[in-house]
Order: C-alpha cells, then sequence, then structure tokens
C-alpha cells in the first residue's frame, strides 16, 4: 500500500541517505530485514542484549556497548 516504515527507508535511500535498522531480529519483518541487509545495514539487537536491558534490582544494563560488532558500510560500497 506504500505505507509504512519500509516505504520511508526506501524514499530515504532514493534520496542518497544510508540506511541502517537497529531492531530485534525475531520482531522485524522479513521484507524490512532483507531490505536493510541489501541496501546498508541491519543490527540484531539479540547482539546486544546485555546493553540493552536491565533486570530491576538484579542487574543493571552493561554501560560498556562494543561498537566492534557493527560493521559501517560507506556510501560506495552501498551502492555497488
Amino acid at each position: 500500500m506504500g505505507q509504512g516504515f519500509l516505504n520511508d527507508l526506501e524514499l530515504i535511500k532514493n534520496m542518497g541517505f544510508n540506511v541502517e535498522v537497529i531492531s530485534w531480529e525475531h520482531g522485524t519483518h522479513k521484507d524490512l530485514k532483507g531490505f536493510a541487509e541489501d541496501n546498508g545495514l541491519f543490527i540484531p539487537l539479540e547482539d546486544f542484549y546485555y546493553n540493552v536491558t536491565f533486570i530491576k534490582g538484579k542487574r543493571r544494563a552493561d554501560e560498556s556497548l562494543d561498537f566492534s560488532k557493527i560493521t559501517k558500510l560507506t556510501v560506495d560500497e552501498q551502492n555497488q
């Protein structure tokens, strides 16, 4: 229907911007994930579970977020 987040990402990509989607892998629609993988970067939040979650009274979130797991693509690499 040309509505929603995937449509917005397609428009953004066509405007020349980089595409990066950060989301829970199992909760992301397959078309959205596929578009991100084909046109930019999909980053599953599962890789950073302990950085973005906590258990009240038991475990704090790990504040040492490890960005080394994220691979950034240059605009040239995305346009290939």
